[in-house]
């Protein structure tokens, strides 16, 4: 039979999610973020009403190569076997048949047989384990764990921001005259509500100029989001009653719809791509006519 080498030549990092509860909201509490510092997450290849999640789902060819690279018999990691002498069961001790994830970061290498088969474990448990970074900032599910990123992620996001103090004040100059959209950076960066008509302008570049300085990436992430036009308008409909926030999700009081696709949550995140959508204009269309009327002249 031929076979086909799956394995890659890469390093991926498996990190916890941290959930925000109040009640572990300390970063020294060992729970913060919901999850021991001492504790471990096990994940097992999914089972469902047609047996395990066959992952070598059209892969015959890697399935056999990874068989030959560990030394097992052939058909041995064959999803469809019986229970008894099926590999994936649980009650087959074996570390090659689940994953074992610690708090915080976790390396796997996709050139190892083990460490791959590792990654297609992670990749079957789709409702926990969140396929990327970029993913879980879009659309976060509440159900998300673990979020798998490449090992070089962190360093390529620093070669692409060389310098983001430089970043941030170039992006600062476009908007000082906005005041709305100075209003809202603030907003997000201080999370205390600033009055547009009590303070002005200068009074916002300042405080933005402070967070520049003492946290330069996050606040870049603020001024460089590609959505930020759409949160602010979010956000203004939420002032005025038109979106309602249920537990930090976004719904649009009229008919009370939910702002995201189905299998997702109404974060705002979420709910500032679902309003970009081109498919949800008529929403938005409505929004912005409801808030012109609530709007005063001036």
């Amino acid at each position: 039979m031929t076979t086909k080498n799956p394995l890659q030549n890469k390093i991926i990092v498996v990190k916890s999610i941290d959930k925000n509860l109040a009640i572990y909201s300390d970063k020294k509490n060992p729970n913060y973020g919901g999850m021991n510092e001492n504790s471990v997450r096990i994940y097992r290849l999914p089972y469902g009403k047609s047996g395990f999640v066959n992952i070598f789902k059209d892969k015959k060819d890697e399935q056999s190569f990874l068989e030959a690279a560990l030394g097992l018999e052939e058909n041995t990691l064959s999803t469809t076997r019986v229970a008894e002498t099926n590999f994936w069961s649980e009650y087959n001790n074996s570390e090659l048949n689940k994953v074992v994830l610690r708090k915080g970061s976790n390396i796997i290498n996709l050139n190892e047989p083990s460490g791959y088969i590792k990654y297609l474990i992670l990749k079957a448990n789709s409702e926990f384990i969140c396929p990327s970074r970029e993913e879980l900032n879009t659309r976060k599910k509440a159900t998300y764990e673990y979020v798998i990123e490449n090992q070089g992620d962190d360093l390529k996001e620093m070669i692409e921001d060389v310098d983001p103090i430089l970043d941030c004040n170039s992006l600062l100059a476009k908007i000082k005259d906005d005041t709305d959209k100075l209003a809202y950076v603030c907003l997000v960066l201080t999370k205390k509500k600033h009055d547009a008509k009590e303070k002005n302008n200068k009074y916002f570049v300042k405080t933005i100029l402070e967070y520049i300085n003492s946290n330069p990436k996050y606040t870049l992430s603020i001024l460089d989001d590609k959505y930020l036009d759409t949160k602010i308008f979010i956000n203004k409909c939420v002032n005025k009653g038109l979106i309602v926030t249920k537990s930090k999700f976004y719904f649009i009081r009229e008919g009370d719809v939910p702002m995201c696709n189905p299998g997702t949550d109404s974060t705002l995140e979420v709910a500032a791509v679902w309003l970009s959508e081109y498919e949800n204009v008529a929403y938005k269309q409505q929004l912005e006519l409801n808030l012109q009327k609530l709007t005063p002249k001036k």
